[in-house]
């Protein structure tokens, strides 16, 4: 097992000095969180705390078992078939537990990992095909916008933490690279659900890791997992295939009530996909006589006329009770620190419309 690390190479036997050694020292905070995790991971606790992302209420920092963490390691290891020696790809935030799990799996699977600045614009830095490495999806879109050489050398790729939108969908199927989407929390220590978006195996059904199986309470994903202590029950609202697949179709709390009738945001987001070049959310706006209007939030300058009229055109294609009662153009939405958009209305409605 080799990291590669800021230019450096860093064989197993050295690898716990050279992280107690950069946690003393003043590099990088990416590096002395990639540090952390080794340091973390070799000490005598059998927990390791973890940073969520915020993305369904405020931050807060769990408490995870080392022992759950290496199972479900294996469990990757086992789906994605990675055998020791291979090359993994580490591009994420250590501080959370996508990118802290990243290291895990080589630490646990005796894969060797090319680390680097976990950024927008990578520095791939490559000399060698990569075997297996996750990535948000504005970091695939930018990539294969800018670095298109090294990242078809990535064999196998998981996408999470954001929705992809359809014109990475589109690129995405031009690739030889094996792209996946993923299903998971903090909670569920990263992905318990794979889904292929590329290639001829593509599906928007998600499927279970190795002894995961998933139950359905009020229409919300249960999740329940040999790793896991207790059965997780999820806001997402998702439609059961079977026991060990779902499609899914939004978040519960985000579910916009109008007039007694429940929409889910994302359902309508994906409708309008291919309307809109530019990132979005639907959301619900209050409403005295019928609870909730839809707002729709464009990132972007106000279109002109002939623009807007383009897009309400292409809004009269959904149901009647799906179309947006306003549109709401903003400068850049706020986000989680792992990059997911928040999805409070209150700030947005004093934007231009």
């Amino acid at each position: 097992m080799t990291f590669y690390i800021d230019d450096n190479q860093i064989e197993e036997s050295d690898l716990l000095l050279w992280a107690n050694e950069t946690l003393i020292g003043n590099g990088a905070e990416w590096i002395r969180d990639l540090a952390s995790t080794i340091v973390s991971w070799h000490d005598k606790s059998a927990f390791i705390n973890i940073k969520t992302s915020g993305s369904t209420g405020k931050p807060k920092t769990i408490r995870l078992s080392k022992l759950q963490m290496e199972q479900s390691a294996l469990k990757t290891g086992l789906h994605f078939n990675l055998k020791k020696g291979m090359m993994t790809f580490n591009c994420l935030p250590c501080q959370y537990i996508a990118g802290k799990m990243m290291v895990i799996r080589a630490l646990v699977l005796d894969l060797d990992q090319l680390c680097v600045e976990p950024k927008i614009k990578l520095d791939f830095k490559v000399g060698r095909s990569i075997d297996f490495a996750a990535m948000t999806p504005l970091q695939v879109e930018t990539s294969l916008n800018n670095n298109r050489r090294d990242i078809v050398k990535i064999r196998k790729l998981i996408i999470g933490g954001a929705p992809i939108m359809p014109n990475l969908m589109d690129q995405i199927q031009e690739i030889s690279t094996e792209c996946y989407a993923t299903y998971g929390m903090t909670e569920t220590i990263t992905h318990i659900a794979i889904a292929r978006v590329n290639g001829p195996k593509a599906s928007s059904i998600f499927t279970a890791l190795d002894r995961v199986t998933f139950e359905l309470s009020n229409g919300n994903l249960v999740i329940l997992a040999d790793h896991l202590d207790n059965p997780i029950v999820t806001t997402d609202h998702v439609k059961l295939i079977c026991n060990i697949s779902f499609e899914w179709l939004g978040r519960s709390d985000n579910v916009i009530n109008k007039g007694g009738v429940k929409l889910h945001p994302e359902v309508i987001e994906k409708k309008l996909r291919k309307f809109i070049e530019h990132r979005f959310i639907v959301t619900g706006i209050e409403n005295s006589s019928t609870g909730h209007d839809i707002a729709l939030v464009i990132e972007s300058p106000k279109y002109g006329p002939g623009k807007l009229e383009e897009l309400s055109n292409s809004i009269q294609s959904l149901e009647k009770l799906e179309r947006p009662k306003r549109i709401i153009f903003i400068e850049s939405f706020q986000e989680t620190p792992t990059g997911k958009i928040k999805r409070n209305i209150k700030w947005y409605t004093s934007s231009s419309t």
